[in-house]
């Protein structure tokens, strides 16, 4: 896609639709004409570009907004990687505009409050209850499985939009095709949950006496039913724990940099080591939702499931409705403001990042 810079240096991936309109740069204000001056490729700015799975993935990074009037269209998109070698001054110390990054953290919780967070929220958990619902129905996991790659690629937009600096959650739509608006970011969503598996799936392989109760211990999230030795599953426990340690890094490469920039796990390291207590920040963050989540999902079957097996049709199927409906509102809540909170903190500290992202 080519490339179009402002006098000021911001950088701008420009859809051949737009060429001819005029449009204000985001960093700077100043209005420019899309396609006056012939675009260059910058291979250091888009060198994940070219990565057919997730070219989508890295704009998402990169959203802007064409300015016709009191209209607007996303043929213009922000890049984010433009300042990565000049860092700003108020980057360090984790704030920009004034804003701490623990701030930033406490504001992605708040997206609700404002009328079109609480709307983006309503839409996804409607979307959610009803590819739950479906399961049901005859190949109605094809259906699920459509819905859950839409919600793949939209939380990957929410990581690039809040890595982008922007305040309010990006909108909903269905504007990629099946492939790179669905399929594509649910393989990559798996993807990035396999690789964090990784170490606890070798030790498993390692270790006989943990065989198929670790694999089994990863699908259902619980090592209480494994009957290896206590040592065993100890390591087995460490090595899933280094795992997840890097899941949130890790979705962040997959949404900014593309699949490839897993292949430099030392850069991965060294971006967490020049950002540890940031970091380790967003996984407590990132885990302890995750946890809060399923104690609340799990306190409300306490209230709603029906203790007694006996208990009639209409009423196992209400208790069924409802805690689908509550697994989804509770659910998006907490993964928005997570995802949301792993790009606020490549926005706040991209100046220590080992990537040459912009």
């Amino acid at each position: 896609m080519p490339v179009q810079t402002c006098t000021c240096g911001a950088q701008y991936r420009v859809k051949e639709a737009a060429f001819g309109k005029e449009v204000k740069c985001k960093k700077c204000g100043e209005t420019m004409t899309l396609g006056e001056a012939p675009a260059e490729r910058d291979e250091g700015i888009i060198a994940f570009a070219d990565d057919g799975l997730m070219d989508e993935f890295a704009a998402a990074a990169e959203r802007g907004r064409v300015e016709e009037g009191d209209s607007s269209q996303e043929n213009i998109r922000f890049d984010t990687r433009s300042d990565i070698s000049k860092p700003i001054l108020q980057e360090r110390g984790g704030k920009t505009g004034g804003t701490s990054f623990a701030q930033a953290v406490i504001k992605s919780f708040l997206f609700p409050l404002t009328i079109k967070g609480f709307l983006t929220w309503l839409g996804l958990c409607i979307a959610l209850f009803l590819g739950a619902l479906v399961k049901v129905v005859f190949f109605g996991w094809i259906l699920s499985l459509l819905v859950s790659g839409w919600y793949a690629a939209y939380r990957f937009e929410v990581i690039g939009s809040a890595a982008n600096g922007e305040d309010d959650l990006p909108p909903m739509g269905f504007e990629d095709g099946l492939w790179d608006g669905v399929l594509a970011p649910f393989f990559a969503w798996t993807f990035s949950w396999i690789v964090v598996m990784s170490p606890a799936m070798a030790y498993a392989w390692f270790d006989s006496s943990v065989g198929m109760d670790g694999l089994r211990a990863l699908i259902i999230g619980s090592t209480s039913a494994m009957t290896a030795g206590s040592s065993s599953v100890a390591a087995f426990t460490v090595c899933l724990l280094i795992g997840l340690f890097f899941w949130p890094i890790i979705a962040l490469c997959i949404s900014i940099g593309g699949v490839d920039s897993l292949t430099r796990f030392d850069l991965i390291v060294k971006t967490v080591f020049r950002t540890f207590p940031a970091y380790f920040m967003v996984v407590a963050v990132v885990f302890g939702a995750f946890a809060i989540n399923a104690q609340l999902v799990a306190d409300v079957a306490d209230k709603i499931v029906p203790a007694d097996s006996d208990a009639g049709i209409s009423a196992q199927v209400s208790a069924g409705l409802l805690m689908k409906l509550v697994a989804a509102v509770v659910g998006v809540y907490f993964q928005i403001a997570t995802v949301r909170v792993i790009g606020t903190y490549y926005h706040h500290y991209k100046s220590r990042f080992a990537w040459d992202w912009g």
